[in-house]
């Protein structure tokens, strides 16, 4: 759906007031389409999820979650001309043991995958898991879609340092900082991920959690990130602790090197996710790299720091 002109959508405004008319808009749904979210990581197998778009003013609920899985697609990724077949594997089917170990990697509660028929596409041949410096290429067909992509998985890049200082007015929660050395090379993209010990089940990304080196290419620089929401969480928190670390935790800090196409597609999307409701924000629609559907298939570089929070 276009959006509407600020100035054309406040004459509209003034002038449904002024006249007291009721306007009935017939907005048509979008057309369906396949949508991609996959990642491979060094030492990893290769990770699809494969669904469908919904209509933007579609109504979604808990039980409908299962019914937006593709089932039954031939999924390959290649790298150095080795193709491995990429396998469904379904959370039903998966021993209740085992939920937990895999709700980590995926980045969803153990309750959800009980619950929903989650579904993903991935492989044990350990000669297709991630390697750095390589290129890995996707290939996606089911009734008339044949989807591709390709990414890489780049060179980490090691922060200088990272420490907790707390943020005033208060005395014992704040945010993470960091030092780092971007290297001489333009194009550098990163993406920030940081998990508490004990308390997150899995690596949480921030909002504006990708950045590239268009403005700091080559210099050290420090800069800090607040905590991201965890959607999954079931223990509450104080309405004042949203958004920051506090004295006492451990938070492991996951730094990523991606590619140009990754790193766009989560500057557009968190784009996306902060303009949500704004009639007044300027259209961003999400970059993809999947030819033929909507998504992303990015590689990721991470190198890991600890932190104790003191």
């Amino acid at each position: 759906m276009k959006k509407i002109h600020p100035y054309i959508l406040l004459f509209i405004l003034i002038t449904t007031v002024s006249c007291e008319r009721d306007a009935t808009i017939d907005i048509k749904g979008g057309e369906q389409k396949p949508v991609v979210y996959g990642w491979i990581e060094p030492g990893m197998p290769p990770v699809v999820i494969l669904t469908q778009s919904k209509p933007y003013f579609g109504t979604t609920n808990f039980s409908e979650l299962s019914d937006l899985f593709i089932h039954n697609a031939t999924v390959t990724v290649t790298t150095d001309n080795y193709t491995a077949p990429l396998s469904e594997i379904c959370s039903q089917n998966v021993s209740p043991s085992l939920l937990p170990v895999i709700a980590e990697y995926l980045g969803v509660d153990s309750a959800t995958l009980s619950q929903v028929n989650y579904c993903v596409y991935t492989t044990f041949d350990n000669n297709i898991f991630g390697q750095t410096g390589k290129k890995y290429f996707l290939n996606i067909s089911f009734d008339n879609y044949n989807l591709s992509s390709e990414t890489e998985i780049p060179q980490p890049v090691a922060l200088d340092s990272v420490w907790f200082k707390v943020q005033p007015p208060a005395t014992n929660l704040g945010f993470i900082w960091a030092t780092l050395t971007d290297p001489p090379a333009s194009g550098n993209c990163y993406r920030w991920f940081a998990k508490r010990k004990g308390k997150d089940f899995s690596f949480i990304a921030p909002m504006g959690s990708a950045f590239d080196d268009k403005f700091i290419n080559g210099t050290t620089f420090n800069f800090a990130f607040n905590r991201g929401d965890d959607d999954f969480a079931t223990t509450p928190e104080p309405p004042e602790e949203r958004g920051y670390f506090k004295i006492g935790d451990t938070v492991i800090v996951k730094f990523c090197s991606i590619d140009e196409a990754h790193y766009q597609f989560w500057r557009t999307f968190e784009i996306q996710v902060s303009n949500n409701g704004n009639p007044f924000a300027a259209p961003a629609p999400v970059k993809s790299n999947i030819n033929e559907g909507l998504g992303i298939w990015g590689g990721y570089g991470p190198a890991y720091d600890t932190v104790v929070c003191q």
